[in-house]
């Protein structure tokens, strides 16, 4: 155990005791003990520095974690570790921030591994010479790519170009003439083509990406893309080439907002759970502005819409899958047009609905 020669009065502030009412070992959550018993005594038996982050329990309750910092400054007569002196710095906003990044990058992959789309990124490695062709690494599929095509992702995560081996034959080389030239200048891309699932069954998808990062002599490097299976629209071309010309200006643009929602179906309440930072840009309102008011969408969908869009929306309830395109007014007054696609995800007969999605700006398509 350690007792204090001298504590400084700061620790009134930070954990609402006085210097002589506290006592340190008394303090520590307990999910902390042991660990912080078991660095004491070794650092009392060596002689090394204590170094530790771990929580302690204010005297009003709450959790205060401290980063507990003690370095050796003297030693008996027979050289055994003795005094220490050190300082406690009060982390606690640090470690809060560190709980709600972790919280928002679980609920994005969440939406990138449950959602209707499957999300992916590939960078280029370049040996050296400016002419030579760059290799291409994979760096993440999500797990809905298995499903849509019928091959585990380990298939083409090795050998991207095995993928170009499931591209349908009358596709293929379009889709390689197109992925090369991204691949060299970096543009953006937006491509409809055909995949071979392991089945024999022939399905379409809509590929769309753009450029993340160059290297450091400004040649492309980090991308990323979507795929969603729109064999549905195939059946109606004109269906198809509207859509994909959407798609395209919106990525090219990189208007879109993905989002997350949970909705009871018998009380109808509603509430989001995740909304992409691009909505600030596309709607004039932060994430979080739109999640703290619950019935937003209805608020800034155009007047001349809503009663459509209420009928799309009653109707996906049955379906599970809704799509439609819209008016909605922006923070500014502005008039912005978007193309939804919205998915279910939960299990039949769930008592709270899970629902991912995407809404992409259509504004400069609507225009022409």
């Amino acid at each position: 155990a350690r007792s204090f020669a001298y504590v400084s009065p700061r620790v009134q502030d930070v954990l609402g005791f006085s210097p002589e009412g506290w006592d340190a070992s008394d303090r520590i959550h307990p999910h902390d003990q042991a660990r912080v018993r078991e660095a004491i005594d070794r650092s009392a038996r060596t002689g090394d520095p204590f170094l530790m982050e771990y929580r302690f329990l204010a005297k009003d309750g709450n959790v205060v974690w401290v980063l507990d910092h003690a370095s050796l400054i003297s030693r008996t007569e027979r050289g055994d570790p003795s005094s220490f002196q050190g300082m406690m710095l009060d982390i606690t906003a640090r470690k809060d921030a560190e709980s709600k990044a972790e919280a928002a990058e679980g609920r994005f992959r969440t939406l990138a591994e449950r959602g209707p789309a499957v999300v992916y990124s590939f960078e280029l490695a370049y040996d050296g010479d400016e002419d030579s062709k760059p290799s291409v690494r994979v760096l993440y599929v999500s797990p809905q790519a298995a499903e849509l095509v019928g091959y585990p992702i380990d298939r083409w995560l090795e050998k991207p170009e095995v993928w170009f081996e499931m591209i349908h034959p009358d596709d293929r080389e379009r889709v390689a003439r197109a992925t090369e030239r991204n691949r060299r200048t970096g543009g953006p891309w937006s491509m409809r083509y055909r995949m071979i699932r392991s089945d024999g069954t022939v399905i379409w998808l809509l590929d769309t990406g753009r450029l993340l990062e160059r290297d450091s002599l400004g040649r492309p490097s980090t991308f990323q893309g979507i795929m969603l299976d729109v064999t549905e629209d195939e059946e109606g071309k004109a269906h198809l080439e509207t859509s994909e010309r959407k798609q395209r200006l919106a990525l090219e643009s990189t208007l879109a907002i993905p989002w997350s929602e949970t909705i009871h179906p018998e009380t109808g309440f509603e509430r989001y759970t995740y909304i992409g930072p691009q909505a600030f840009d596309i709607l004039g309102y932060t994430p979080e502005e739109l999640m703290v008011e619950r019935g937003h969408f209805h608020r800034i969908v155009h007047p001349d819409d809503r009663a459509r869009v209420r009928k799309t929306l009653s109707g996906s309830a049955r379906s599970g899958v809704w799509e439609d395109t819209y008016r909605i007014l922006r923070r500014d007054g502005d008039i912005r047009w978007l193309h939804a696609f919205g998915r279910r995800v939960s299990p039949p007969g769930a008592i709270l609905e899970v629902w991912h999605g995407i809404a992409v700006d259509v504004s400069t398509s609507r225009a022409e």
